[in-house]
């Protein structure tokens, strides 16, 4: 039992620390390799923000889809990894964009109906001109 402990507490202090060190960034969506020539401005967005919004559950977001299961571990959410980036998966423009697009506004419209804020639904309130 002690044995379980430790091993739990090591791990709990060797991940949280890469991924709640994630949270606090904050940048500009942008893909230059996927659209080296954007219709529209990369969109800002903040981790911390984020996750305070989804309660600390990463995998609200974050997935690797196995037969319509998320099978990402939150082990596996290091920062700057790019096996965790959109695009490692999504590698197709028009599928990474609708990827984004399925993924934020989904949450955005659901937020908004359940009364909890007004997030941005329309393409020039995340995708700011000048940002």
């Amino acid at each position: 039992m002690k044995a379980l402990r430790t091993f739990a507490l090591l791990l709990v202090f060797s991940v949280v620390p890469m991924v709640a060190g994630a949270q606090d960034a904050a940048f500009t969506i942008a893909d230059g390799k996927t659209f080296p020539h954007p219709d529209r401005p990369g969109v800002y967005f903040t981790h911390k923000y984020h996750q305070a919004l989804g309660g600390g559950n990463c995998l609200l977001c974050h997935h690797k889809m196995v037969n319509g299961k998320n099978v990402l571990d939150v082990k596996d959410l290091v920062p700057g990894s790019p096996a965790i980036a959109c695009s490692s998966c999504h590698t197709k423009p028009r599928d990474l964009e609708a990827a984004y697009h399925r993924l934020c506004i989904t949450c955005h419209v659901a937020t908004a109906r359940q009364g909890k804020g007004t997030p941005p639904r329309a393409c020039g309130e995340c995708h700011k001109v000048g940002s």
